[in-house]
C-alpha cells in the first residue's frame, strides 16, 4: 500500500519526545543531578578506598606460609598486646562477610538474626608467598591475621617464649580441616628488630617514585569497618537475615572466601 506524505503539514508531536520533558521518578535534573553528581563522587572514592584494604591472611588446607609479624609486642604484665573484637561471618550475595558485631554498643542487628559473633583478635602480617597479579608478581604483601580465641593462646605462647611477635618469622601450616584457616601450627624460623625489617620490606610508591617500608601495623580503625545499627538495618539486617544472605556460627565455616576483604 502506498503512503503519501504531505511535505507542507507539520508532524505530529512526538509522545516520547513529550514523555522525555519530563524527569522520570528514578532521574534527575539540574541542580539536583550536580548534587547526585557531587554524591557520586563521594559513594564512588569510598567504594575504591574499601577496595584498597588490606587483605586478610589465610592458608588453604594442605599448605604452609612463611610470614614475618608486624606487631604483637608484650605489655608489662606478659600479656600479647593484641587489638580484639567481636565479629560476624555472615554470606550476602555469595561472599563471605565480615561485620563487627556492635552489641555492647547497641542493639546490634545482626545478632537479631541469630548468628552469634565470634572473638577475634587481629594483627599485622608480612605475607611472604608470591602472589601473581595481572601485571606482576607480588611478594612479602602486608595483611591481616585475624585470629579467633584458640589461636590467639597459641599466639601469647609463642609471644611469652620470644619476648613478643614482632620481627619474629614462623612457618605456618594449616594441616587440615580443624585447622583454623589462619593456620594451626607454629614453626619459628628467626627473629629481627625492628630497623632491619623496615629496610627489608619496602614499596616503591607510584605516584611520588618514593620508596616507603611496608613493615608497619595496620590502621586498623580504616582496615576493620564498623557500621552503626541504622546503617546494618538499611542494609538489610534485622530481626531476619537480608535477602540473600547466610550466616554462619562457626567463622571457619566461611573457607578461603573468608580470606579476602575486610
Amino acid at each position: 500500500m502506498a503512503v503519501t506524505i504531505n511535505k507542507g503539514a507539520k508532524a505530529p508531536a512526538s509522545k516520547t519526545a513529550k514523555a522525555g520533558s519530563q524527569t522520570p521518578s528514578w532521574a534527575k535534573r539540574g541542580s539536583a543531578a550536580k548534587e547526585a553528581m557531587d554524591k557520586y563522587e563521594k559513594d564512588a572514592e569510598k567504594h575504591f578506598e574499601d577496595m584498597n584494604r588490606m587483605w586478610r591472611f589465610w592458608i588453604p588446607k594442605g599448605e604452609s606460609a612463611r610470614v614475618t609479624f608486624v606487631d604483637g609486642d608484650l605489655l608489662e604484665d606478659g600479656t600479647l598486646d593484641i587489638l580484639t573484637f567481636r565479629e560476624h561471618t555472615v554470606k550476602v550475595n555469595g561472599e563471605w562477610e565480615q561485620f563487627v558485631c556492635i552489641a555492647e554498643q547497641e542493639p546490634c542487628p545482626i545478632c537479631e538474626g541469630g548468628d552469634f559473633p565470634s572473638l577475634v583478635g587481629v594483627l599485622t602480617i608480612i605475607d611472604h608467598r608470591e602472589h601473581k597479579g595481572k601485571k606482576a608478581v607480588y611478594k612479602d604483601n602486608p595483611r591481616l591475621y585475624v585470629a579467633k580465641k584458640n589461636t590467639i593462646k597459641l599466639l601469647q605462647q609463642n609471644a611469652t617464649k620470644r619476648n613478643g611477635l614482632a620481627g619474629a618469622t614462623f612457618e605456618i601450616s594449616r594441616l587440615n580441616d580443624n585447622d583454623p584457616t589462619v593456620g594451626g601450627s607454629f614453626d619459628f624460623e628467626t627473629k629481627r628488630n625492628m630497623a632491619e625489617c623496615q629496610k627489608a620490606y619496602t614499596r616503591k610508591d607510584k605516584k611520588t617514585n618514593k620508596t616507603n617500608t611496608v613493615f608497619a601495623p595496620a590502621d586498623y580503625e580504616k582496615e576493620i569497618v564498623y557500621l552503626t545499627g541504622k546503617k546494618l538495618r538499611a542494609m538489610g539486617f534485622g530481626t531476619g537475615n537480608p535477602i540473600g544472605s547466610e550466616t554462619t556460627g562457626d567463622a571457619e565455616a566461611a573457607g578461603e572466601d573468608a580470606g579476602k576483604h575486610m
